[in-house]
């Protein structure tokens, strides 16, 4: 009897959960080519495992990621990364992503455009309060590493305005044309209307969804 109530327990849990909680699952529902790259779940092995394992295949993720851009017969010199949920890693991997572009000698460029928290910008050591991209390049230098370009969150007055201003447009069409690579990190889709703004400027978006926290509707919700 016990066992029966377990397994109906389960079941219900299984069925009425909405998280994407299995590679494959989320693989069959948007279509597995649609994947860029995808980490294991590493439940099942060994504490002392876990963490090894964990940076092995976090790290080959990356690798995947950043050889399907390199290499894809799609375009991927403009991306906006961005998720439906905070905390799923879509700030991180956006960052890796410009790092190993720049280790791979691509010319990249990286632009914090999450102005409702500017996690990119709070990580470097100091950043200056730039209002506009021409205040913003006559100090260009000093975030620059290699041949790519870090560029930090703005200190705007109207996030909304900012993105739909014929600045905005001229700024991102001038990146596009002197980088291999046009990356920007944005705020949770669902919360705020940045991202749908911003879109409009890039050829792809990466959707970052993170196991046990995204949601099967989180996904239909954003491709709608």
């Amino acid at each position: 009897f016990s066992i029966i109530i377990i397994f109906l327990i389960q079941s219900l849990r299984h069925f009425l959960n909405n998280k994407i909680s299995n590679p494959d699952a989320l693989s069959d529902f948007i279509g597995k080519e649609r994947v860029i790259g995808e980490l294991p779940l590493l439940n099942n092995l060994k504490n002392k495992n876990k963490e090894k394992y964990a940076q092995v295949m976090a790290n080959e993720l990356l690798h995947k990621t950043i050889f399907e851009l390199t290499n894809s017969d799609k375009d991927f010199s403009s991306i906006l990364f961005t998720s439906s949920r905070k905390n799923v890693g879509k700030t991180e991997v956006s960052e890796k992503i410009f790092n190993m572009l720049s280790e791979e000698g691509k010319k990249a460029c990286l632009i914090d455009l999450d102005y409702r928290q500017g996690a990119l910008s709070q990580k470097k050591d100091s950043f200056d309060e730039f209002k506009t991209f021409e205040e913003f390049f006559k100090q260009q230098e000093k975030y620059k590493k290699n041949d790519c370009l870090f560029i930090p969150s703005f200190q705007v007055d109207s996030i909304p305005a900012f993105l739909k201003s014929q600045e905005f447009k001229e700024n991102m069409l001038k990146l596009k044309q002197e980088y291999d690579f046009v990356l920007c990190d944005t705020p949770p889709w669902s919360l705020f209307v940045d991202g749908k703004i911003v879109k409009e400027h890039f050829e792809k978006i990466i959707y970052v969804v993170g196991c046990n926290t995204s949601t099967f509707k989180d996904i239909d919700t954003f491709e709608n």
